[in-house]
Parts: structure tokens; sequence; C-alpha cells
């Protein structure tokens, strides 16, 4: 999630939606409900927090364990944002109808995005970014095991250490090397 959110946070949402239309060469409309989604979402976030402030005020309790009450309790708070969300789509519906929205074609973009080093760079970074916690995780057990071998460290507790390790116990039996550590 870290890479998406800071290309997110740095990439302006125009330039992103005109170079997957550019390079992906996907329909400018379906780019166009992508980016407005997530436009909405700080706004919608605010609107929830409005709504459940409302909803207090009048003496409505967020806090319980029963999972069927709190869907119960969810209801007062879904209903109005729907509401309102409805209303701000029919809104930004009518103003792009009214702006040519469905005019627009893929070579009406005023800007040319050139692929660089940068670019190149920003994905090699995000794929690291992504690869070294999962290989660290697959990894990191092994290698404390090992160094538990080596210190001549007994484990507390075997199965649960390899469980928790994602070892095969039985298999470090059967090996000898899980005895050196008894």
């Amino acid at each position: 999630a870290l890479p998406l959110v800071s290309v997110l946070s740095i990439t302006k949402l125009n330039d992103l939606a005109n170079a997957v239309v550019q390079y992906l060469h996907v329909p400018y409309c379906y780019v166009f409900t992508i980016t407005t989604a997530v436009r909405f979402v700080p706004i919608f976030a605010y609107e929830m927090s409005q709504i459940t402030e409302a909803q207090m005020a009048r003496g409505v309790e967020f806090d319980t364990k029963n999972p069927f009450k709190k869907i119960k309790l969810m209801m007062p708070l879904i209903v109005p944002l729907l509401v309102l969300s409805v209303r701000k789509a029919d809104s930004c519906a009518l103003a792009a109808e009214e702006r040519g929205f469905y005019l627009r074609t893929r070579k009406s973009s005023y800007k040319k995005y050139t692929f660089g080093w940068r670019g190149l760079v920003l994905i090699v970074i995000s794929a690291i970014m992504i690869a070294l916690p999962i290989v660290v995780s697959i990894l990191a057990p092994q290698i404390i095991y090992r160094g538990m071998l080596w210190f001549h460290i007994k484990p507390f507790n075997a199965k649960r250490f390899c469980r928790f390790c994602c070892f095969d116990y039985l298999e470090l039996i059967s090996t000898g090397s899980f005895k050196h550590a008894q």
C-alpha cells in the first residue's frame, strides 16, 4: 500500500489519468471514474464523521461488542451518506455533461508524458519496497533458528517456535539439526 500512497500523494491525479490513457490505452471514461472516486474519498470520510457526530449528539452509542447491534447502528450512518453521495454523483454527472465530457478522445490530451530514467528508478524502488518485507518474512525465521544453533541456545518451546517460524518440526528432528540445540 505504501507505493500506491506515495504515487497518489506525489502525482497529480490529472497527470496520472492522462498517462494511463496515453500509455495503457484505457478509455478515458474509466480513468475519469477511478480518479473521481479517489478524489471523493476524503470528502466522504469528512461527511461520515459529520453524520457520526450528529448521531452521537442524538444519543446513539456506537460502543457495543455485539456485531448484529453494530450493523443495526450503522444504518443511521449509511442512509444519509448514500443520499449525499447520490446527490454529489448527480451534480458531477450534470457538470461533466455540460462541459462536453463525452466529446473527449485519446488524442485531445495537451501534455505528452515521457518515460525516462526517473520513472524506472521509481518503479525499481517500489518493487523493492514490495518485495523486501516478503523476503524478510521468509528468511528471517531460518536465520534466527540457525543463529540459535550456532550459539547453542535451546528454544524454550521447539514446537511453538517451529510453528511460529513456519518450519516442519518433524523434519528438523529427523535430520538431527534440532538435536544439537537440545
